[in-house]
């Protein structure tokens, strides 16, 4: 057969133990040894020291890459072969010594033999303890953080970075640590209760009153919720504080507690607020100035905690209820209604008045309107009368104008047709004269008229619809009792006793 030369026997020899070594190196140490390691970390203690949901979560995706790597270190032993019988690679020659001194303990390995057997194991414990080492040191190099996150890093307790949302590369433990913060996170804290993890059961009750529970899962402090007010009652106060964690370094490192801080301050806020009002005034009217006021002392109060600040910005400040103490409940109860109803009777007055007021208002308003269309209607009327009394006069006194436009036409066609001027004008002077005299008897015959009309419309009239009426016809201008003759009575005679 033509083709390349064959290696020599004893060179094939060397070659198929040192495959047959790397194949139970790769058995033993990495699909045996590396694997059991894996399953230890991430099956068992991932899940025990995971320190939030999402690292507890994280945990098949830590043993993907835990995986990985091992297929990587198999692929990396099983490259060795490529390296075999090269003595000018120094590297490789000394992986080569490495991997001849790991195959001479394997090989002094013997199941008859007890002793070479756990001594045999106790180097393999040690080699999958100081493998599992470098692997947890490994796998606390990588930092998940959340789309909602900000990763604060620390170096030997140093703050040297801030992480944005992915998957980091850092330091192993304990060189870096890695401290997740949600800063768009709203956070609560309550003043005067607790929000119980277990709910209490239900009591029944028909009404909702002051001496009731405040609802399921609620736990109520009276230490921090009875306060003194300005005029020396007491009054009991439930409220909660909103805030964000908006620069995560000064919210980890300016307090050891920041809830433990924020109620604190929240309380001592209120205390001072609470004691420089009334408590009618903060139960009725000065609620959401109490509200305000708190907010604004607050967000103070927190600023000059620390050189600079807490490391938070307030969300809001919510008074959740505010009575009296349930010792006091029946006696404000009686004091609530007695108040009640003077309001009641007080605005009851008032709305009285202002009814009165009002329907006074509008009868003046309507008694001068009237007036005033009154006072307009007589002064049109007199106007009127005026101007049909002056129509009156002027047609008796003088013609219209036409008329004497007329006379004037007439009299220069006269003089035109040779007529004697004086005639002209005293035959035009006695028409003048004559027209306005029948005028004006014309004139006072309507008037009169008009008058005995004016006159009879306001009296009783009897109509005779008869042609021919027996007796005489008058019409008299008075009143007919007036024509009547008196009766003559006889004076009475008085007898006077004897």
């Amino acid at each position: 057969m033509m083709g390349a030369p064959l290696a020599p026997l004893p060179l094939l020899v060397k070659l198929s133990r040192e495959t047959v070594r790397i194949i139970r190196q790769n058995i033993l140490i990495f699909a045996f040894g590396v694997n059991l390691v894996g399953i230890l970390l991430t099956g068992l203690l991932w899940p025990l020291f995971a320190t939030s949901p999402e690292w507890y979560e994280s945990a098949p995706l830590v043993g993907v890459i835990y995986h990985q790597f091992g297929s990587l270190a198999v692929l990396l032993n099983s490259m060795r072969l490529l390296a075999f019988d090269r003595a000018d690679n120094r590297t490789l020659s000394r992986a080569k010594g490495a991997a001849k001194a790991v195959e001479g303990w394997l090989n002094r390995f013997s199941i008859d033999d007890t002793l070479h057997a756990v001594a045999h194991r106790w180097k393999l414990i040690r080699a999958g303890a100081f493998g599992a080492f470098f692997v947890a040191l490994a796998l606390t190099s990588f930092a998940q953080v959340e789309t909602d996150e900000v990763g604060v890093v620390r170096q030997f307790g140093a703050i040297t970075a801030d992480l944005p949302p992915g998957l980091h590369v850092r330091w192993p433990w304990p060189i870096e640590t890695v401290t997740r913060v949600r800063p768009d996170e709203v956070r609560t804290v309550e003043l005067g209760f607790r929000v119980l993890a277990e709910p209490q059961s239900k009591k029944a009750s028909t009404s909702n009153t002051w001496t009731s529970g405040h609802g399921d899962g609620v736990g109520r402090l009276t230490d921090e919720a009875v306060m003194v007010t300005g005029d020396g009652d007491l009054v009991e106060i439930l409220a909660t504080v909103r805030y964000r964690a908006s620069a995560p370094r000064q919210y980890l490192f300016a307090a050891r507690d920041p809830d433990a801080l924020m109620r604190s301050a929240a309380e001592a806020v209120l205390r001072e607020l609470v004691a420089s009002r009334r408590f009618l005034e903060l139960l009725t009217l000065k609620r959401a100035e109490l509200e305000r006021d708190a907010t604004n002392r607050l967000t103070q109060r927190l600023a000059e905690v620390a050189p600079e600040g807490l490391g938070v910005t307030l969300e809001g400040f919510t008074l959740h209820d505010l009575h009296p103490p349930p010792e006091v409940v029946n006696s404000y109860h009686s004091v609530a209604k007695a108040i009640q109803e003077r309001d009641r009777t007080i605005n009851e007055a008032l709305a009285g008045a202002l009814r009165t007021r009002r329907r006074s208002e509008e009868e003046a308003d309507r008694i001068l309107k009237r007036t005033e269309a009154e006072r307009h209607t007589k002064v049109e009327s007199a106007k009127a009368d005026r101007d049909a009394f002056l129509a009156w006069h002027t047609a008796r006194a003088q013609l219209t104008d036409a008329e004497e436009a007329a006379l004037a036409a007439e009299r220069a066609n006269r003089i035109a047709a040779k007529q004697d001027p004086a005639a002209v004008d005293k035959d035009l002077a006695e028409r003048r004269t004559r027209t306005l005299a029948e005028r004006r008897a014309l004139l006072e015959t309507r008037l009169t008229y008009q008058t005995v009309v004016d006159v009879l419309k306001s009296r009783d009239k009897v109509i005779i619809d008869a042609p021919e009426a027996p007796g005489r016809r008058h019409l008299f201008l008075l009143d007919p009792e007036l024509l009547k003759v008196p009766q003559l009575v006889a004076p009475r005679t008085i007898e006077k006793d004897p």
